[in-house]
């Protein structure tokens, strides 16, 4: 078992007893805290000219703590990730960007195989399991990933073992041999392989500047610190092999004769048994879960779980009093494990979280959110890099822009990845949900978003089931107005989506809509320079116009409405309250008075349908009666967005 060996600088470490010092003779326990803002310490580039020197004491490779002190609280970064022939990922050349990258995308577009090839690479598994449904179009051939990593390990930097296998990486992602005369341009980074055959035998290397393989054991992948949060989050909320909480524990002695007594006498024994450290550390754990907001009716501590063989370490899982944590929630167990796994990788880890949303409410998602980008007023989980997953628009929300990635399947078969610029703010902030859509229609505003869900159900009904704009991954969204929609529609396609832009013609967009079509936009707005109120007035047969302001009526009254409508008939007669009275007259008054209710419909101080509750069942009576007037301008600009969207 491990004894601790004291506190050196950047971490806490233990060593067998008695042993002599030897390539794994330390192995890491926790690391250093970050700095009193919360954040890791200042990036630094370590050059190849100068790798670590140690005297070793005997029989070190020079890998141990007190020959060779581990890093100071620096955190690893995943800079590049290519993948090629493995699963639904043809091929994959990735430049990561931001230390925190939030994968968004349609289902089955390669999310969760990234997170899964980042794993393979990185992971210190000693076997993996692979078949021919691994490999691309499930035909053997070869697997291939490559993941560039920069501000790794000291003890990975050493010359016996990838110190001089360190490149350059350029800012285009591209590597080289490290320039000394030209060092402040190139950032030092190991790159790692992972390589699988039709055999489907597994092989990890760090590959040197002449192209060189050589091998990467399992411990020393262990020194990456990478963790995964998904499906086996109670993994970690047991002391089991290659567990956090196991890692998180500072000393193991006696664990094995506990559990041999333990089956003897069962719960009782082990909580008679004294197992101090233990007890500490699920002391901590119960603190990490509170940093994320999990509180739990009695303090954590150890005890057997009876779901779990308690022949070994395993066995001995996190209680609230006598009921397993793993019986929990599903978003507390992975709130809590990704507490313990942060705290265990703080200088050099890297966290894959799969789908982060799964089980949170929305505001304990901000929280995790907030605690693992280090923003304030909290204090920053883990100081590593971060690479998950979401469905969600609360997590793009809660993201700055270049955080969020889009994965897409390309026409060549191949998969890309595109960070969202910071200068495209709009997409993110103002439209969310249309990050994670496959297909986007942008409202002018709410009348207009309110009109389109009722078009959606008329569709859904009138095609068939399965039609609706949810079944075709459309998102629904508000532009913001006539002086957001445009640009934020534009915006939109440039990340690659396929974009409506549903709009009022009373004012011109901006962008101008022939600059829209141009981009490939399709642009639904009604013609004469009308608003959407305007054109449904002017184009709705006599009886659903009648009814439009019957149904203003029932949520502005009676008189205000037929006052602000009579107002706007000069030389008239005031209007009495029964609007079917209204229209016993020759065609131009009649005229006019469409003209004067669609002028009252959108005044600014008492709007009858600006906003989507009040504006749905206006498109509710436009679906209604849309055969009557088949041969209007809103029949057809109906008929053209849902071609857009349905293509009939």
């Amino acid at each position: 078992m491990r004894v601790h060996d004291g506190e050196l600088p950047g971490g806490i470490y233990a060593r067998e007893p008695g042993a002599d010092c030897g390539p794994m003779a330390g192995i890491l326990l926790s690391t250093a805290a970050p700095d009193s803002e919360g954040m890791a310490a200042p990036h630094r580039t370590r050059s190849l000219a100068s790798p670590p020197n140690s005297s070793p004491s005997r029989g070190c490779k020079g890998v141990c703590d007190v020959c060779y002190p581990p890093s100071k609280g620096v955190p690893m970064r995943l800079r590049r990730l290519t993948i090629c022939g493995f699963r639904g990922i043809q091929s994959l050349n990735w430049l990561i960007v931001s230390p925190v990258a939030c994968l968004v995308g349609p289902g089955d577009s390669g999310k969760t195989t990234i997170l899964d090839a980042i794993e393979l690479a990185l992971l210190p598994r000693w076997s993996v399991q692979l078949d021919d449904s691994d490999f691309f179009g499930g035909k053997p051939g070869e697997i291939v990933i490559e993941v560039v990593v920069s501000d790794v390990p000291d003890k990975l930097l050493i010359e016996s073992k990838f110190g001089t296998c360190q490149q350059g990486l350029k800012p285009d992602g591209s590597l080289a041999a490290i320039d000394a005369e030209h060092e402040e341009d190139q950032q030092a980074a190991l790159l790692v392989r992972f390589r699988a055959g039709s055999d489907l035998e597994p092989h990890w290397y760090v590959v040197d500047a002449a192209g060189e393989e050589h091998p990467l054991s399992t411990s020393d992948r262990e020194l990456f610190g990478v963790g995964r949060i998904g499906p086996n989050a109670e993994k970690h909320l047991a002391w089991s092999r290659g567990s956090a909480l196991l890692r998180l524990t500072e000393d193991t002695t006696g664990i094995a004769a506990v559990l041999a007594e333990a089956m003897r006498k069962a719960r009782q024994t082990v909580g008679d048994a004294g197992l101090t450290e233990l007890v500490a550390t699920a002391g901590r754990a119960n603190e990490f879960g509170k940093t994320v907001g999990v509180h739990f009716p009695h303090d954590l501590r150890p005890s057997l779980d009876v779901g779990v063989s308690p022949l070994r370490a395993g066995g001995l899982s996190l209680h609230s009093g006598d009921v397993p944590v793993r019986r929990s929630g599903d978003g507390t167990r992975r709130l809590l494990s990704l507490a313990i796994q942060q705290a265990t990788t703080k200088s050099a880890g890297l966290a894959l979280i799969d789908e982060i949303e799964t089980g949170l409410e929305p505001h304990r998602l901000r929280r995790i959110l907030r605690l693992l980008r280090g923003r304030p007023p909290e204090q920053r989980v883990g100081a590593g890099h971060v690479v998950m997953t979401t469905h969600s628009p609360v997590v793009v929300a809660e993201l700055d822009p270049e955080e969020v990635c889009i994965v897409r399947r390309l026409p060549s078969g191949g998969t890309s990845v595109t960070h969202v610029p910071r200068d495209l703010p709009a997409s993110v902030n103002g439209m969310p949900e249309a990050l994670v859509s496959r297909f986007v229609i942008a409202c002018e505003g709410k009348t207009e978003m309110g009109v389109c869900m009722a078009l959606d159900r008329h569709w859904e009904q009138e095609l068939s089931s399965g039609a609706s704009l949810a079944y075709r991954g459309v998102a629904l969204v508000d532009g913001g107005g006539r002086t957001y929609v445009g640009k934020r529609a534009m915006a939109l396609r440039t990340l690659g989506y396929e974009v409506v832009v549903f709009a009022d013609s009373d004012e011109p967009l901006d962008p101008a809509t022939d600059v829209l079509a141009a981009a490939g936009i399709t642009v639904v707005v009604w013609d004469d320079a009308c608003a959407t109120e305007d054109r449904v007035a002017r184009d709705l047969p006599l009886e659903g116009l009648i009814e439009l302001v019957q149904l203003a009526m029932e949520h502005r009254g009676d008189e205000p409405v037929a006052a602000a409508v009579s107002a706007r008939v000069p030389g008239q007669p005031r209007l009495s309250t029964d609007p079917s009275s209204w229209f016993t007259c020759d065609a131009p008054r009649q005229a006019a008075i469409r003209a004067a209710i669609g002028s009252a419909a959108k005044k600014e101080d008492k709007p009858w349908f600006k906003s989507v509750y009040h504006a749905l069942p206006l498109g509710r009576l436009i679906t209604k009666h849309l055969n009557n007037c088949s041969e209007t301008d809103l029949a057809k600009k109906v008929q053209r967005l849902r071609h857009a969207v349905h293509g009939r």
